[in-house]
């Protein structure tokens, strides 16, 4: 007769009717499960997460190729973009950049001379138009335009923007906006002429000019119309001081000749040696002298072989 062992399992847990090959199996099980639970869970890697297609194609095939050239066209046109330079464009005035690389304040004190509105630099603000996409300027004195270009340049937006538009080639626009105006607006937007029109034909932002009354005027043309105004200092002409200078080598005959014909003139001689000399003022008025040249003082001066 075999002992039955009460104690060697739990008693919920033991059958005692069950023969010896169920409580071998029974054992495997727990084993088994025991030591599952102490091994530790292995952590699952993610699945690398699917590259997004660069546009969805869809079924039809002219479809794909249009979107495909149009991509394609907008990737060309931008990288002629980059070499093109951006415009400053304010009024009726546009004129190319040369140096991008300056901040928006340093192109405003450089404008400022032809627009006298633009001199008090907290009454201007600046916004950039690149086609489609237009940027505010929020740092005027720390940012330099080719940065904002170029960021405008580099963005998904105006890429898109560039396959939807008609102009593949658009300019970037540097515009100023003067919160409150006081006068004014002017290189390739401003020249000097000789008659009214001229500057009509010429159709400039500003325009100088002289006039009948022996006086220069400078014309701007605004939105609202032209106004024209004297103008004192302009940059544009050049510093004269009325006179006479004189040639090297005239003869004393010429001069003699001409105060002697002149109506009204003041013929001033002088002349060095080398321990002597002279100033004489000769005066004609009305036809008549008053005081006499030097050649009629010393006619020796009138003589062929006599130069002054």
């Amino acid at each position: 007769m075999n002992d039955i062992d009460l104690g060697s399992a739990p008693a919920e847990d033991f059958d005692p009717w069950a023969n010896e090959d169920e409580l071998a199996d029974d054992g495997q099980e727990k084993s088994t499960t025991e030591t599952a639970a102490t091994e530790p869970a292995k952590a699952e890697t993610p699945p690398p997460a699917p590259k997004p297609p660069k546009k969805p194609a869809s079924g039809n095939p002219l479809e794909n190729a249009i979107n495909d050239a149009e991509e394609k066209d907008a990737e060309k046109a931008q990288q002629s973009l980059f070499e093109k330079l951006p415009v400053f464009e304010y009024a009726s005035a546009t004129e190319d950049i040369e140096d991008s690389s300056q901040t928006f304040d340093e192109l405003r004190i450089a404008k400022a001379a032809d627009f006298p509105e633009l001199e008090d630099g907290k009454r201007v603000s600046w916004t950039v138009e690149y086609g489609k996409i237009t940027k505010n300027v929020t740092d005027a004195k720390g940012t330099s335009i080719s940065k904002i270009k170029t960021e405008i340049e580099t963005s998904k937006a105006f890429l898109d923007a560039l396959k939807k538009d008609k102009d593949k080639n658009p300019a970037c626009k540097i515009k100023p906006r003067v919160t409150a105006q006081s006068k004014g607006t002017a290189s390739g937007y401003k020249g000097v002429f000789t008659f009214m029109e001229e500057v009509e034909a010429a159709d400039k932002t500003i325009s100088i000019l002289p006039a009948k009354d022996g006086r220069v005027y400078e014309t701007r043309k605004t939105p609202m119309g032209r106004f024209t105004t004297p103008v004192v200092g302009c940059n544009l002409l050049s510093d004269v001081q009325a006179g006479f200078v004189p040639a090297l080598g005239i003869p004393r005959q010429l001069c003699h000749q001409v105060f002697m014909d002149a109506n009204n003139l003041i013929y001033i001689d002088s002349d060095n040696g080398e321990h002597t000399g002279q100033v004489i003022c000769g005066v004609r008025r009305g036809g008549r002298t008053y005081y006499k040249p030097i050649g009629s003082i010393y006619p020796d001066v009138l003589l062929d072989v006599y130069w002054g």
